[in-house]
């Protein structure tokens, strides 16, 4: 049983996560967010300078396989960032995943080798902010007492 459990763990967040990936990205990506999203960006991080650099920085510092999640808590009211490594350790407590990236290696290797920090920066260029603004806006419908 326990056997099946990590099995269902594993290949269940990998879907989970993958599928919000490949929603996060379009060929016509607007390279920087606008709307609500971008609002409250600025509101819980400052500034959206500061949180790509904090995003990228959370992308680069996941030892190994994992990935880099912009998260949406309902409790607090308020965007977090957050890595997951191995993504069958993934949990989202009172958090929404709004927006994803892969750094496992299969995500990046065919075409920077081993050069995640490329990857990643490469990758803003394809975010779908559209995608975003809509999740987030679906995850402000979700309403908890907040802390």
């Amino acid at each position: 049983m326990k056997h099946w459990l990590r099995e269902q763990a594993f290949h269940g967040s990998g879907h989970y996560l993958h599928t919000i990936f490949w929603f996060n990205m379009t060929p016509d990506s607007q390279k920087r967010p606008s709307g609500e999203i971008l609002n409250q960006i600025e509101t819980d991080f400052g500034s959206w300078q500061s949180f790509k650099t904090l995003f990228t920085e959370t992308a680069k510092s996941v030892e190994g396989d994992g990935w880099a999640v912009l998260l949406w808590s309902p409790r607090s009211g308020k965007l977090v960032v957050q890595s997951f490594e191995k993504h069958q350790l993934f949990q989202l407590a009172d958090t929404i995943p709004l927006l994803v990236l892969d750094v496992w290696e299969h995500a990046y290797y065919l075409q920077h080798q081993n050069d995640r920090t490329a990857y990643i920066n490469n990758w803003w260029n394809v975010v779908n902010w559209k995608n975003v603004n809509n999740r987030l806006k679906q995850a402000k419908t979700v309403k908890w007492d907040l802390y």
